[in-house]
């Protein structure tokens, strides 16, 4: 008998297990997304690879090696030869050393890929999981409003069958109920559908039941947001600014290449024999090196010139792009502590606002109950009251969204502003 209750009691341990809703905090949140999203993955397949590269880099100055064997028979006199061969070839030139540095820098600018590929991943984590927040407080402030409206009918049904209303404010309350239960099932339909794509951000299952853990609140503890000596730049510029050097590189690698001399070294061995008594293996091999110096990028009109033009045009293009990037980055700064410092004196008057709401809404409620005011006036009080409640909450969300776009911005660490 005892197995069998243990059985049972380890099969009921599971389902409650296999039945436990996870719970995620926007770091939790975070730190799944990068152990399980599909970007962050695919981006260290190619980071992995561009580090191979760069740890290779010297095979440069590795000879080319080939090797072959052969036979063939002369159809004059049926005499067959045998023969073999192996060959190692090698070119240097000074552009050699340019394509090494080109190598490592293409590594620096993936591995500064990755780490934006991550930033941004993060970004979207925590910007979704305050939508979803936000989300889930204005379907609660529905399923409130809803409530409210149900009881407006009961009351107001009440007081019609009394003789004490007419039909119309019956009518009234009851479009009213049914309008707010339409709204309310669409936010519980836009938060499913975003918390789909939230789970996929993130890359768990869809089956996969979570619950989120925090509040938009959250913004009302954020301190004075100050970028005095943060020297860090934003990802967008410091990619520009490794491309800039790659595209220097590059320039350097194209003109060194069509105008300096390349040596070429070689040695092959190849043994051959005949079929014929007496006959010996002999040697034919040889060793050579050779120096070529092509000139036709000296020629003005020549696609080698026009191919170095092209890559100084590289290099001029890299840095208009990084000085409009670095003026786009301080705007963009600019605007999102303006935007900070707007959305956090908002939240101080929606605060007060929601305040004056609830009070004005508690009087309204007081005075139809005592008949001093109609159906449609407790409908206002309680439309704002949820609009209020809404605006404050949105404007927590727009709070939170601007100090994750200024941290992403800056280029400093998530949680790092206003803490």
């Amino acid at each position: 008998m005892k197995p069998f209750l243990a059985a049972l009691g380890l099969i009921a341990l599971t389902a409650n297990l296999l039945g436990a809703e996870t719970v995620l905090t926007v770091d939790k949140a975070v730190e799944t997304a990068l152990a399980r999203n599909i970007t962050v993955e695919r981006n260290k397949i190619a980071y992995d690879a561009l580090g191979r590269k760069a740890g290779a880099a010297w095979n440069v100055f590795v000879p080319s090696l080939d090797a072959g064997a052969g036979v063939s028979r002369s159809s004059a006199t049926d005499v067959q030869s045998y023969y073999g061969s192996v060959s190692a070839s090698l070119g240097i030139s000074p552009a050699v050393i340019k394509s090494i540095e080109k190598v490592k820098l293409d590594f620096e600018a993936g591995r500064i890929t990755r780490e934006t590929a991550i930033r941004d991943v993060e970004l979207s984590v925590r910007k979704a999981f305050y939508t979803l927040i936000y989300e889930r407080e204005n379907a609660a402030l529905n399923e409130a409003t809803v409530a409210t409206a149900r009881k407006q009918y009961e009351q107001t049904l009440e007081k019609q069958r009394a003789g004490l209303v007419p039909e119309v404010d019956l009518l009234s309350a009851q479009v009213t109920l049914e309008n707010l239960k339409n709204e309310l099932e669409s936010a519980k339909n836009a938060l499913t559908n975003d918390m789909a794509s939230f789970k996929r951000l993130i890359g768990i299952d869809q089956n996969e039941e979570i619950s989120l853990e925090g509040s938009l609140d959250d913004a009302l503890s954020l301190g004075d947001i100050n970028l005095t000596g943060i020297n860090a730049v934003s990802p967008s510029v410091a990619t520009l600014e490794k491309s800039l050097e790659v595209a220097k590189v590059q320039k350097d690698i194209t003109a060194v290449s069509l105008r300096t001399p390349t040596l070429s070294l070689g040695y092959a061995y190849k043994p051959s024999k005949t079929d014929v008594e007496g006959s010996e293996w002999e040697d034919a091999g040889s060793v050579f090196a050779s120096v070529t110096f092509a000139l036709d990028g000296f020629l003005p009109f020549s696609s080698d010139a026009e191919t170095i033009r092209a890559a100084k045009d590289s290099v001029r293009d890299a840095e208009l792009e990084l000085a409009d990037a670095r003026v786009s980055e301080r705007l963009e700064r600019e605007t999102l502590s303006r935007t900070i410092g707007n959305s956090r004196a908002s939240i101080k008057a929606r605060t007060l606002g929601v305040t004056l709401a609830e009070r004005n809404y508690a009087l309204t409620e007081d005075a139809y109950r005592h008949g001093t005011k109609d159906i449609l006036s407790l409908q206002d009080a309680s439309d704002s009251l949820v609009e209020a409640k809404v605006s404050l909450k949105k404007e927590e969300y727009t709070l939170i969204a601007a100090v994750l776009e200024l941290e992403y911005a800056v280029g400093v660490p998530f949680g790092t502003l206003g803490r």
